[in-house]
């Protein structure tokens, strides 16, 4: 995250970021979605608290302003609290949402880094745009009118 940051701080034009889940991730939330599908709740409530304990501990390298770690000790509670809820709830798609906080995870995370460091910038967060089709492949037309300026 401090080598994208630097990226794209080198100059002042604005840029718009994808970022994807931090590296590993995805294959835990791959496996906890997997326990969870097999309703081997425990193991991937067991998991969740492991990779939380990952993210709390790249959170201190990333993060050193207090008022800032303290705003993400909190959204980490509540985004694992919410996985695990999520888990506990099952459903037929739960691999799909359970992979998605990887990328949820990172680009507020992400957000927060460039908010110490004072960077001007907005998170756009893809759940409040994103929108699939009936392939359940993303609908660039519905997406594109939904964050067309």
């Amino acid at each position: 995250m401090k080598k994208v940051a630097n990226l794209i701080t080198q100059d002042d034009s604005n840029k718009i970021v994808v970022l994807s889940a931090v590296s590993g991730t995805t294959n835990k939330l791959i496996e906890i979605s997997e326990q969870a599908q097999k309703e081997l709740e425990s193991d991937a409530i067991s998991k969740i608290q492991e990779l939380k304990s990952e993210y709390i501990t790249f959170i201190k390298g990333l993060i050193t302003q207090p008022e800032i770690a303290k705003k993400t000790k909190k959204f980490i509670d509540t985004i694992f609290g919410d996985l695990a809820s999520l888990v506990r709830l099952g459903g037929e798609r739960i691999d799909k949402e359970v992979v998605a906080y990887g990328e949820l995870i990172s680009t507020q995370l992400f957000q927060y880094y460039l908010e110490e460091k004072g960077v001007n910038s907005v998170l756009l967060p893809a759940l409040d745009f994103m929108s699939l089709d009936s392939n359940e492949e993303p609908d660039i037309d519905k997406i594109s009118n939904q964050v067309a300026p």
